[in-house]
């Protein structure tokens, strides 16, 4: 009778120790994902002209950086593309990349075409006609509420950034790494081969 309850005390700590390490695995997963998306978010960001800290409160804003995330109106992903947004774009917003990417284009347009960040806000959220048709930011109270959150994240992270964008401006300032292959660092392990290169590297550097 003891050994089949100290048996079933065994299974019981089995099982719970189990649930605990997949409970992790997936915490662990969860936040990784978010951490790779904020990453790119700031990445594309720089690349296309647009402030990292706004991007970010924008993807904060619409899905907390969820890829997954759908809305009843039929926008996807982290930054809720329309799929027709999307075509016009020319990108698939069911990509993570694509989603990213078209979401800080539009933004870019949004910023190019009216000039304010809190214009731009208000027509990623309202639409750009919305905008113009009222000279401003439209009296809808979601619109509203929206640009003030976004508004209030946006100042907070230009005081206090955010790890991926601190991480992404360092990567940014490092010199750029050459990927040797293998049997090319095997043959370039010998002396003499090995000062020729570092040489010839060095006048390449001198001459750009």
């Amino acid at each position: 009778m003891r050994i089949l309850d100290l048996k079933k005390t065994h299974l019981f700590i089995l099982l719970l120790v189990t649930l605990v390490s997949l409970n992790s695995v997936s915490f662990a997963q969860s936040s990784a994902s978010k951490t790779v998306i904020k990453e790119k978010i700031v990445k594309y960001s720089l690349e296309n002209g647009v402030d990292p800290a706004l991007a970010l409160s924008i993807a904060q804003q619409e899905s907390k950086f969820n890829k997954n995330a759908r809305s009843s109106q039929g926008a996807v992903g982290v930054f809720q593309m329309l799929p027709s947004t999307a075509k016009t774009l020319g990108i698939n917003p069911y990509c993570l990349n694509g989603n990213i990417i078209g979401g800080i284009k539009y933004l870019k347009m949004m910023q190019d075409s009216f000039g304010s960040v809190e214009l731009a806000i208000a027509a990623y959220n309202a639409g750009p006609g919305a905008v113009r048709r009222h000279k401003g930011v439209p009296p809808y109270s979601q619109t509203r509420a929206y640009v003030r959150k976004i508004m209030a994240n946006y100042n907070y992270l230009k005081a206090n950034p955010d790890p991926a964008m601190i991480k992404v401006a360092k990567q940014k300032q490092s010199p750029e790494v050459i990927q040797i292959p293998s049997d090319t660092a095997i043959f370039l392990a010998k002396p003499a081969i090995a000062d020729a290169f570092v040489k010839m590297n060095h006048t390449k550097q001198v001459i750009e």
